[in-house]
C-alpha cells in the first residue's frame, strides 16, 4: 500500500482556513439573525475567500434613515442598524466562549473591525448619544445584542451550518432552512410574514412613518 505523505504546514494551513470559515459563518449568521429578529430583510449572505483569507458579507435591505423625519421613529430605527453592525462581533464572542469557556475574544477580525467603524459612524452621524456617553453606550449595546443572539442561538447555528455548507444563501434559503429546523416555528413564521409585508410596502413606496413607528 503506497504511503501518503502529509505536509504538516499544509495541514495547519487547511485547519486555520477551516476555522476562519467556521468563525466567518457564525459572524455572518449573527448579522443575519439579528436583522431578521428586527424585521430587516436579508437578501444574501456570502462566505468569500481572497488571497488565502476567508471573509463574509451579509446584504440586508436598510431603510434610508435620512428620509425619516419623525424623531421618535428615527430613534427606533437607528439602534436596529447599529445592532446589526454589532451582531457579527457578538456572535464571534459567543462562539469563542462556547469553544473554550473564555468570554474575552482575543482578536478582532477584519470584518468585525469594519462593522464597529460602521456602528460608530451611525452614532456620530445622527448624534445618537452624547460624546461623553458613547463608550458606555457601545459596551451596553454590544452586550444587549449578544444576549439577544444567545437567546436565539439555535437559529444562529442553523444559519451558520447552512452557510458553511453552501457558502452563499438567499433570503428564500434562510426562510426555508429556519422554518424547517427551528423549534419555535410559529414565532419565525410570523417574523417572515411581517418582513415580507414591510418590504412589499417599502418596494411600493406605500409605507408611512406612522406604520414604521408602530411596527418597530
Amino acid at each position: 500500500m503506497p504511503k501518503i505523505s502529509l505536509d504538516i504546514k499544509d495541514i495547519r494551513v487547511k485547519l486555520t482556513r477551516d476555522y476562519e470559515t467556521i468563525f466567518s459563518c457564525y459572524h455572518e449568521a449573527g448579522h443575519t439573525v439579528y436583522a431578521l429578529l428586527h424585521f430587516v430583510k436579508v437578501d444574501n449572505v456570502y462566505i468569500t475567500e481572497s488571497d488565502g483569507r476567508v471573509g463574509g458579507y451579509t446584504h440586508f435591505y436598510s431603510i434610508d434613515l435620512s428620509t425619516i423625519k419623525d424623531k421618535k421613529t428615527l430613534n427606533k430605527l437607528i439602534p436596529i442598524e447599529i445592532g446589526i453592525n454589532y451582531a457579527g462581533l457578538a456572535a464571534d464572542k459567543h462562539t469563542y466562549e462556547l469553544l473554550c469557556g473564555s468570554s474575552t475574544f482575543p482578536l478582532l477580525l477584519q470584518g468585525a473591525s469594519t462593522d464597529l467603524k460602521n456602528a460608530s459612524f451611525l452614532i456620530r452621524k445622527y448624534d445618537f448619544v452624547p460624546i461623553n456617553l458613547r463608550n458606555k453606550f457601545k459596551k451596553k449595546m454590544l452586550l444587549k445584542v449578544k444576549n439577544q443572539l444567545v437567546h436565539h442561538w439555535s437559529v444562529v447555528t442553523i444559519v451558520a451550518h447552512l452557510l458553511y455548507k453552501k457558502k452563499k444563501i438567499s433570503y428564500e434559503d434562510l426562510k426555508k432552512e429556519i422554518l424547517k429546523k427551528v423549534h419555535n416555528k410559529m414565532f419565525w413564521e410570523n417574523q417572515f410574514i411581517m418582513i415580507e409585508k414591510i418590504y412589499t410596502k417599502i418596494a411600493d413606496q406605500s409605507i408611512t412613518e406612522q406604520e414604521l413607528d408602530i411596527l418597530y
